[in-house]
């Protein structure tokens, strides 16, 4: 363990907000919100230094409850990516994903799908035709739960210029399996999750997936905090420093949902001052990481909408803290 660095491997700290010179009013203000006019809210957790500092559960939830998480897995893959580099299981970023497979990519494959590389895949820049939403999950459509499937795509724009919101974080899992000789799930809770003692989740990171990530929301704090940690945790140094800023500093401009920046499977903004990075799912689903005030915020909610109201929470807890 890092001197003064506290992990919340077994468990987290919890302390006052004004132990962490925080005014006590903001959350009282935050709850009031939450209550009239955010009931769609399952839980809000607020991490500073360390310790929770508020932390509140509704519409039956509790801190034990698996949350759906909706996209926020993918800044769990692009952390599982990170050991993999930090391992020398991933050489480069700049692999291509044909040479990666190439035993298996037909002779057939476009010649731009060749120049498709992982880095690409981080960046939703693939450039990839996708099917719309709901094919992978019909029940006609289960032909290939695999890489396969990638490789019947066409390629209609250039590898690295286009951002798309669509499932290229899908081709790292099967990239990182084939790479590693593992089952995705069982490498991410080897050299990811076990470390950091997420032990209770259920992860289904195939194509044909509908929940993917299920987790409690105090597990979904602990990846912000590796991260600002600088990918270190306890003795052990599980992503690199390098990669954590690159993964957390603008790589191209993303479009719908955030509409902002985004870097490797994070999106990238500011917030009064204040440089957060953040991953966002359906429903309204946040992880923000807030560096300027050592700080983490997860809110999860209710999936029968987008829900990016959510957004407000955050936003007002950072305005009320700069003028305190």
């Amino acid at each position: 363990m890092e001197d003064g660095i506290y992990y919340p491997t077994r468990f987290w700290r919890e302390s006052l907000p004004e132990e962490q010179d925080m005014d006590p009013g903001i959350f009282e203000q935050m709850l009031n919100a939450i209550q009239e006019d955010f009931r769609h809210i399952n839980s809000t957790l607020v991490i500073k230094g360390g310790s929770i500092i508020f932390e509140k559960y509704f519409n039956g939830y509790n801190r034990y409850s698996l949350q759906n998480t909706a996209c926020i897995f993918k800044s769990f893959i692009t952390a599982a990516v990170g050991t993999a580099l930090n391992k020398n299981i991933i050489d480069s970023l700049d692999e291509r994903i044909a040479d990666i497979f190439k035993d298996q990519v037909p002779d057939s494959i476009d010649e731009s799908f060749c120049k498709i590389t992982l880095k690409h895949a981080l960046t939703n820049s693939t450039g990839l035709n996708w099917h719309p939403p709901g094919y992978y999950s019909s029940p006609d459509n289960l032909k290939y739960d695999d890489i396969r499937l990638v490789f019947e795509l066409d390629v209609i724009s250039e590898p690295g210029k286009v951002f798309s919101y669509k499932p290229d974080p899908q081709i790292l899992v099967y990239s990182l399996s084939h790479l590693s000789g593992e089952d995705f799930v069982k490498y991410a809770d080897a050299n990811l999750l076990k470390p950091m003692g997420i032990v209770d989740y259920q992860w289904d990171a195939g194509f044909n997936t509908i929940e993917n990530l299920r987790i409690t929301a105090r597990d979904i704090a602990k990846l912000g905090y590796l991260y600002l940690r600088k990918g270190t945790w306890e003795d052990k140094i599980l992503i690199s420093d390098d990669y954590i800023t690159e993964s957390t500093m603008p790589q191209i401009r993303g479009d719908f949902p955030e509409r902002g920046d985004y870097g490797y499977l994070w999106w990238i903004s500011e917030l009064y001052g204040n440089k957060v990075y953040y991953s966002s799912g359906f429903g309204g689903q946040y992880l923000f990481v807030i560096p300027p005030h050592d700080m983490i915020v997860v809110i999860t909610s209710r999936m029968d909408k987008p829900h990016p109201e959510n957004k407000i929470i955050i936003r007002n807890l950072i305005e009320d803290m700069n003028r305190q």
